[in-house]
């Protein structure tokens, strides 16, 4: 297998350049044949760049950004089972989400744009309870 950073703020479907990899000592459009020398370059990234930086099996790349809207797609189908004394529960959000996609992993990094989408869907139903009231 081969591996790569990706920045999440980005959903490339190519390895990351940029100017974090030279102030971070970490060489451009890099493909990794291992995980954790990809992990311990991502994790130099995200020291220097706290936006977040995932390593992915450059076989998968391309889907990640599906996978996205699919997470998206499924959470505002789903976020009203997520109410929780009136308003979405992010939290048990991102969790049924991550669950759903088998993306369990990603909950572990706060920065994850699970996250973030979990945050914009709390948002969105917060927006639309107000103008029902």
């Amino acid at each position: 297998m081969r591996f790569m950073i990706v920045k999440m703020s980005r959903l490339s479907t190519s390895p990351y350049t940029g100017p974090t990899c030279k102030r971070a000592g970490v060489q451009e459009g890099m493909v990794y044949l291992s995980i954790d020398n990809a992990r311990s370059d991502a994790a130099k990234l995200s020291r220097i760049n706290p936006v977040g930086f995932e390593v992915v099996e450059c076989s998968k790349a391309g889907r990640i950004i599906v996978l996205k809207d699919h997470v998206e797609k499924w959470m505002r189908e789903n976020s009203e089972d997520y109410i929780d004394f009136g308003e979405v529960n992010m939290t048990l959000l991102a969790e049924g989400a991550a669950d759903e996609f088998e993306i369990d992993w990603s909950l572990d990094d706060e920065s994850h744009w699970i996250w973030e989408l979990a945050a914009a869907e709390h948002t969105r139903v917060e927006k639309y309870m107000e103008r029902r009231i």
